[in-house]
């Protein structure tokens, strides 16, 4: 691992499953809540709706990142980017395995493409491509068509 990668995963706050519930309780309770960014402990605990809630914030606050993540309401916004992106690299890493079982391919190739064709609907775009036709194809078939077009070494 490189240092400049080392440095951005320490730097980089990955909360918990624990630490995860108790944001989730804490922005469900007070969703129209308008904290200011640099909010401090006091001002975060005068809404916590739990007790749980209130010891997650007290043992966690100081924690690097820990304050600007519970702060942010729409941090899964960020959050499922980051997994996308996580689930992309894995996607990409299969499909350019040229040892990788053809059905692993074959599902990350259809994978791919759905995130793709969201991605577009997302965006509002409109846009059509002519590789539509994958997408009807059975795994038999969509087997043979790599076959046919792989790369061989």
């Amino acid at each position: 691992m490189t240092d400049i990668l080392q440095l951005v995963q320490a730097s980089s706050f990955l909360p918990t499953s624990a630490q995860i519930r108790a944001r989730k309780k804490y922005w469900d309770k007070n969703g129209g809540l308008e904290l200011e960014p640099d909010a401090t402990l006091e001002e975060a605990l005068q809404y916590a709706p739990s007790r749980s809630v209130e010891k997650h914030l007290r043992d966690n606050w100081a924690r690097p990142g820990f304050a600007e993540w519970f702060l942010t309401p729409q941090f899964s916004l960020f959050e499922s980017e980051r997994l996308l992106h996580t689930a992309m690299q894995e996607i990409q890493q299969i499909l350019m395995d040229p040892e990788a079982p053809s059905d692993r391919r074959i599902n990350a190739a259809k994978e791919a493409r759905a995130i793709h064709q969201l991605m577009l609907e997302q965006s509002g775009s409109k846009q059509k491509y002519a590789d539509d036709v994958v997408a009807e194809m059975t795994p038999e078939q969509l087997r043979e068509f790599i076959r046919r077009n792989s790369v061989a070494k």
